[in-house]
């Protein structure tokens, strides 16, 4: 019976559509029949959702909106800009972003100025596209 410290390596084959599993050792591999069924089924549901996990955060960074997609989109048709933005999903963005994209599409398109007044006595006009530009969507 061997004894020392060792890490589990899998292997995935893809031809077989098979998983092996193997200790290895300091200086040594050897093959891993001691894993249990449920051992095996953990790990290789872990490895599964990790890659799973990966794929999906690739494609949202792929598909993530934005203002030159926008732009893009603006030039191929004949609507308004409001349109293009009503047709379209602001995905991988969040509310805050997606906001701040729809101010941004609207003063690149139409000039439209948007400002926020905030303060008391004393009023304060601050510009919301320069806060947009500052997200760097």
């Amino acid at each position: 019976m061997r004894r020392g410290a060792y890490h589990l390596e899998v292997e995935f084959d893809i031809s077989t559509a098979k998983f092996h599993f193997s200790k290895c050792y300091a200086h040594e591999v050897v093959p891993c029949q001691e894993l249990s069924a449920g051992g095996k089924l953990k790990v290789m549901a872990y490895l599964i959702v990790k890659a799973a996990s990966a794929y999906v955060t690739e494609k949202a960074a792929a598909q993530k909106m934005s203002l030159e997609k926008l732009k893009v989109l603006y030039r191929e048709d004949e609507v308004v800009m409001g349109e293009v933005l009503a047709s379209e999903k602001a995905d991988g963005l969040t509310i805050e972003e997606s906001f701040f994209l729809y101010i941004l599409a609207q003063n690149w398109a139409n000039g439209d100025e948007f400002s926020w007044a905030c303060g008391g006595v004393e009023e304060e006009w601050v510009s919301v596209v320069e806060e947009a530009r500052k997200m760097k969507i």
